[in-house]
């Protein structure tokens, strides 16, 4: 249900009305008071108030030890010893531990392959490898291909139909 009121310009209030009421919030003379007292407030309670740091150390030291670090997080901003924007901070931090672990997991991984294909390359090329691999290389092209011309079947299936 509308507001059947009409704001300063005369046309009619848009707002939902309040349950059991005709009118919106700020038009219904029942709520006078309230918005009143909300008004004085003026968003004092809001106010920022800096959050004290925890005495604690999170261990981010590694990925293992993460986890626990972030149940200690939840538990302490469940008890209201840290505020949501500290733990909001300290689980950013963790994910961005995360992220860096990742990171370097994925780099020495990277290297140990470039070092794997490097000692490949400088070793002497065995002539039975080399069939099996042009073997293996022949027939995913063949299945490539195979599967490339099903789809085009499939797409001139469609084109025909529309």
């Amino acid at each position: 249900m509308v507001c059947e009121s009409t704001n300063a310009k005369g046309a009619p209030c848009k707002a939902r009305a309040l349950s059991n009421s005709r009118f919106c919030y700020f038009h219904a003379s029942e709520s006078s008071e309230l918005r009143r007292v909300a008004q004085s407030n003026g968003g004092r309670a809001r106010a920022v108030t800096a959050s004290q740091p925890p005495a604690l150390e999170f261990d981010f030291s590694s990925p293992e030890k993460i986890p626990a670090s972030l149940g200690l997080v939840a538990t302490m901003m469940l008890q209201r010893r840290i505020d949501a924007k500290a733990t909001h901070a300290i689980c950013h931090a963790a994910d961005t531990a995360l992220r860096a672990y990742a990171l370097s997991t994925v780099k020495s991984q990277l290297d140990r392959v470039e070092r794997l294909l490097e000692s490949i390359r400088k070793r002497p090329v065995d002539p039975a490898e080399t069939t099996d691999l042009l073997r293996f290389e022949r027939s995913k092209l063949q299945e490539t291909d195979e599967m490339l011309e099903e789809l085009g079947r499939r797409n001139d299936k469609v084109t025909d139909d529309d």
